[in-house]
């Protein structure tokens, strides 16, 4: 995989979303489909990472 530069916040979520593009062209190779399995997965990763901590600070804060 080619490396990317972070944005100017360091956000990883940027660099997911780079991989994300990357598979999808790269989809009419016979691995293609398992790479864009693969960082569909990690973008849900993050995410779910990215919301329990807010949810649980919600929670606390009631």
């Amino acid at each position: 995989m080619q490396r990317y530069p972070s944005d100017a916040s360091g956000d990883y979520r940027y660099l997911i979303c780079i991989f994300i593009a990357e598979s999808m062209e790269n989809m009419v190779h016979p691995g293609g489909l398992l790479a864009l399995r693969l960082a569909l997965r990690a973008v849900a990763d993050a995410t779910l990472s990215f919301l329990v901590p807010a949810v649980i600070t919600a929670i606390l804060s009631v």
